[in-house]
């Protein structure tokens, strides 16, 4: 497998920016490797080239942009690492030992997203493993003469990228010196692993995500006998033609602010029902007052109730370690970094698929929340990849988290994490090609 660094833009003060490639087994030049790619600007997931049986071998499964330019003005979230907090917090108020905390108000009385002042728009330290071991000038394929651009391969089953930066105390009007990590791991089972940690040195909010917008039908047409096969309405756009299965029964209700209650609702009978598989637009009605307040889906599903049970667990979970840069923290004060060797145990929370591809993606995770999110708001500042700009419903987000709001909801696991204590998380998306 391959890592790969990259020019990727300068951003408008000047500072300049990398992309770093995750390849598959074989050349990474080649259209027929699995691939994904990241920046240091703000850890977003730029590109996810997965395979599709239908117009393939490979299409590319995440909205993103061509160069850094994009992601400095990302209106849209698109590909976005999320924190401290991702999703909504109540009248932007948070209180934390004691002490309230005034947010930042950015989503109607809300704060959604941690405000402006986000992580995505940071530059951040990188480092790349083949494997395990991290990647020097002294193994370096590359022969150019520059250390900008560098590419490394290794005969391994997995290769990773790891971001890792500061927040700092008041960083987002939240208290506490954060260290974060997020890495981002492709194994030759063409999985992307997002291992997240992070330590603070006083009680904080920790709630991290990512924002990335999938559509597996990449650039492929929907064809008659697919629409027919399926029962795809052909007038749907985007990814309402995805086939979507969630095996949670519940989802959290909301208020007209869009805070959750406090309850857990059962989602049969509504059209937050996915517990038996449907397109994604089958329900998709505005009007309907499931979906009205927010346009379409923008839900948050119960994958662990607050007393712990759930959806059943996977036995089939990537056992890839997880690169701690932290150590345990157990303590009160961070420990050698290093491997742990037993990776999270983690429940399937999704299966989609798209009749134009036959392209599957699978999302398990180690999270209690899975907020989906159907892209009824993108507004891009910037064309996309393809020199088209986005439009609503054209991607659909998959966020791992805890509950919204839960920092200060006494009903759900709260998000209020201790000082000294390394926190930590697992996420992975799992492509493959349906069977038909």
């Amino acid at each position: 497998m391959k890592v790969k660094k990259e020019f990727f833009g300068t951003l408008s003060d000047g500072r300049e920016t990398y992309l770093y490639s995750l390849s598959g087994k074989g050349s990474g030049d080649s259209n027929d490797v699995p691939a994904a790619s990241f920046t240091d600007y703000g850890a977003a997931w730029v590109s996810c080239r997965m395979p599709a049986a239908v117009y393939g071998p490979l299409q590319d499964m995440v909205l993103g942009y061509n160069s850094v330019d994009g992601y400095e003005h990302n209106s849209g979230s698109i590909g976005c690492f999320v924190g401290r907090n991702a999703n909504r917090i109540a009248d932007a108020r948070v209180t934390i030992g004691g002490k309230e905390y005034q947010l930042e108000v950015n989503n109607g009385p809300n704060n959604l997203h941690s405000g402006s002042n986000r992580l995505a728009l940071r530059m951040m330290d990188a480092e790349l493993f083949l494997g395990d071991h991290l990647c020097t000038e002294e193994n370096q394929s590359d022969e150019d003469g520059s250390r900008k651009n560098a590419e490394f391969e290794e005969n391994v089953p997995y290769v990773r990228v790891r971001f890792s930066g500061v927040s700092e105390d008041m960083s987002q009007d939240f208290p506490g010196n954060l260290k974060f990590a997020v890495t981002y791991t492709l194994t030759d089972n063409n999985e992307v692993i997002l291992d997240y940690e992070a330590v603070s040195d006083k009680d904080t909010l920790i709630n991290f995500t990512n924002h990335s917008y999938f559509n597996l039908s990449g650039n492929a047409p929907l064809t008659e006998e697919a629409a027919e096969r399926y029962g795809i309405d052909p007038s749907w756009n985007g990814i309402k033609d995805h086939r979507l299965y969630m095996p949670m029964t519940e989802y959290t209700p909301v208020n007209e602010n869009l805070i959750p209650t406090g309850e857990l609702a059962p989602a049969a009978g509504t059209p937050l029902d996915f517990t038996k598989e449907k397109p994604i637009g089958q329900s998709f009605d505005k009007e309907d007052p499931y979906l009205k307040a927010a346009g379409g889906y923008d839900h948050n599903y119960v994958v662990e109730r607050p007393d712990g049970t759930g959806v059943p667990y996977c036995d089939d979970a990537p056992s890839v370690p997880f690169l701690s840069m932290f150590g345990s923290g157990d303590e009160g004060e961070t420990c050698n970094s290093g491997l742990i060797e037993e990776a999270p145990a983690l429940r399937l929370a999704a299966r989609v698929w798209s009749p134009r591809t036959l392209s599957v993606m699978e999302v398990l995770t180690d999270r209690p929340g899975l907020q989906i999110y159907t892209g009824n708001n993108i507004r891009p500042k910037r064309p996309g990849r393809e020199g088209t700009f986005f439009q609503d419903n054209d991607g659909v987000c998959f966020e791992t988290q805890a509950y919204p709001n839960a920092c200060n909801e006494p009903a759900f696991a709260s998000t209020i994490w201790p000082a000294g204590k390394v926190w930590r998380s697992r996420t992975v998306y799992r492509f493959c090609v349906k069977e038909v």
